[in-house]
Parts: C-alpha cells; sequence; structure tokens
C-alpha cells in the first residue's frame, strides 16, 4: 500500500484511531471473522514496513503503540541504522539523519543484497502500531521502485512461533521479502483468512505451519478439513506457485512421560499435513518442523517457544530447504 507517497509494506488498510493510522496486516471483513483471540492478534504489527527515499538531512517519523512496550527498528537498505523504543501513551518521534560514512566508501559496498542503501526502512513491533506522520521539512519523498528491493515475496503463515523471530532471518539469508500473517495462539486456519492468502497475488512463496495452536480445539478430522481447504483453496487460484506446509516444532508434546490429548492430536495432525504433500501436487512440499528446529535446549522453559538462538537455527536450516 502506498499512502503519503510511502510504502506501508504488508499493510493492506488503515483504522482511523487517536488521530492517526493503526496499520494492519489483514481486512477488518476477515478479522471480524476469526476465533476470538486472533480477532485482536491480527492486528498486530509483526513484521510490518515503512519504506521510502528521501534525501534529507534530518527526518522525523511520528508513530504509537496502542499497547505494550516494542521496539522499532530502521535499516537504511540491509544496514542497521537505530533502535527506537514505542510504549504506550503518545506518539513516539524518531528522528532519522542519513549515514555520514555512507558518503565516503565505494557505491558497490553499500550494494547490499536485498533492499538499496538509500531505501529507509522502519520495521514495526509485533505490537499495534498507530502512524501519525513524516516530516521531511519540504525535501521530497517517494516510494521505492522495484529494482531498489528484493523481487520475490515470501508469504508465511503460522503461530507465535512464525509470527516471534524466524521469519525475517531466514527472508534475508534467502535474499527476499515477506509478508507475515502468523498470529500468536490464533493460528486456527479460518475459511475467510484462507480464502484472503488465495486472493492475494503479491506473493511468490508460501509456508503453513500448522497445528500447534489448535491442539486443544479440533479434533483431526476438523483440523483436516480445514487444512485441506487452506491449501487447495491457494493452491487453485495460484497455479504454479509454491507453498510448503510444516510439521510442529520440537515442544514438551514431544517428550511427554505421560500421553496427552494435545500430544495425541499433535501426532495426527502432523500425519495429516505429510499425507496431504504426499497426495497433493507437484507444487505443494512438507517440511518436518522438527528438521529445522533440531536442538530442543534452544527452547525456552515453556517448552515450546523458540530462544532467540532457537529462530536462528530454523531460520538457517529454512533457507536451505526454501532455497532448493
Amino acid at each position: 500500500m502506498i499512502y503519503n507517497n510511502i510504502e506501508f509494506a504488508g499493510v493492506t488498510e488503515f483504522t482511523d484511531r487517536f488521530n492517526g493510522k493503526q496499520v494492519q496486516r489483514i481486512p477488518q471483513t476477515v478479522r471480524d471473522t476469526l476465533n476470538d483471540r486472533g480477532r485482536w492478534n491480527s492486528q498486530m504489527s509483526d513484521g510490518l514496513e515503512l519504506r521510502f527515499v528521501c534525501e534529507a538531512p534530518h527526518i522525523r517519523i511520528f508513530l504509537s503503540s496502542l499497547e505494550g512496550d516494542a521496539p522499532v527498528q530502521v535499516y537504511c537498505g540491509d544496514f542497521h541504522h537505530s533502535t527506537h523504543y514505542l510504549a504506550p501513551g503518545g506518539p513516539l518521534c524518531i528522528h532519522l539523519e542519513p549515514p555520514a560514512l555512507f558518503k565516503t566508501v565505494k557505491p558497490e559496498a553499500l550494494a547490499g543484497h536485498r533492499f538499496r542503501p538509500q531505501v529507509w526502512r522502519v520495521v514495526l513491533p509485533g505490537t499495534q502500531t498507530v502512524f501519525h506522520e513524516l516530516e521531511s521539512y519540504g525535501f521530497p519523498v517517494r516510494p521505492p521502485q522495484p529494482q531498489e528491493k528484493p523481487d520475490k515475496l515470501w508469504l508465511a503463515y503460522g503461530s507465535s512461533i512464525t509470527a516471534g523471530g524466524y521469519v525475517p532471518i531466514a527472508a534475508d539469508l534467502m535474499g527476499v521479502d515477506y509478508v507475515n500473517l502468523a498470529m500468536g495462539g490464533a493460528c486456527f486456519l479460518e475459511p475467510k483468512l484462507a480464502d484472503f492468502i488465495a486472493e492475494r497475488d503479491d506473493w511468490d512463496f508460501a509456508t503453513f505451519e500448522l497445528g500447534v495452536n489448535v491442539r486443544d480445539h479440533f479434533t483431526p478430522e476438523e483440523f483436516k478439513k480445514r487444512a485441506e481447504y487452506l491449501v487447495s483453496t491457494t493452491l487453485d487460484k495460484n497455479p504454479g506457485k509454491s507453498v510448503t506446509l510444516i510439521t510442529t516444532y520440537k515442544n514438551a508434546q514431544d517428550f511427554e512421560k505421560q500421553p496427552s490429548l494435545a500430544g495425541e492430536r499433535q501426532t495426527a495432525f502432523n500425519t495429516i499435513l505429510r499425507d496431504m504433500a504426499v497426495n497433493g501436487p507437484d507444487n505443494l512440499h512438507l517440511i518436518e518442523g522438527h528438521e529445522l528446529f533440531t536442538d530442543f535446549s534452544l527452547c525456552g522453559v515453556d517448552l515450546i517457544h523458540p530462544s532467540p538462538a532457537g529462530h536462528q537455527q530454523i531460520a538457517k536450516n529454512l533457507s536451505e530447504r526454501l532455497s532448493r
């Protein structure tokens, strides 16, 4: 989406909020049909970016958070510029100045492998974020041109693990752009969301990490019904595009002393995904989550969410597998 000559990467619409524009990954017509947690979790700005080119010596961006403290990362192309922290209670003024040393080195040293260095990238955090204003003090602002950013887009959908860290790392390793539609605790594979994913025409390949959020909610029959609709709808409307299923990552249910219903369903869900891949078309693939997240000690103490090092491991292994 382009607004005020700024590219709002991954944004599908705005919600007017507190004299600003709340950025939304998923349109309201879809959000309002999701599960209770998904209706608000879908408003998180995970992985959304503000991108623009401007030669002003001073730039100010005004953002606010609707809930929780959260870091905003700023890049010049692929080069990290600065970190700023949003907090509820009022707009944050982010003051940016072009890197002084960029003018002293050869241009090819700054070329990067995804974004050109003249592209300002403001990477938004996993909170509900409102954009208020960009002040360039009279200098012109424009969105990036196609040759200034990656030509491939990865669409990722899944649980909080997919929302929480490995996607941007893997995208960087592969040299691609991404849009992250994952929702923590709310990956329920709803038909309306499946339709939304299938009807998008901006992505080149997709990954669906499915199952862990619905172990306490769905029978294997219901999971199969929803997973098959998500996959078949996406493939039917996007002929030739690659979709990769990811089974559950290592978690406590893989090492239970006493079997639980969640553990039994997790096993059944993974079997369903494997069968779908075996019996599906050539552009439907499957990667075992255990082959991506191999070291269980890289889990947090909740025994389900990877640590930062765990996300690094997933990103490295996933990027290698997807690149094949």
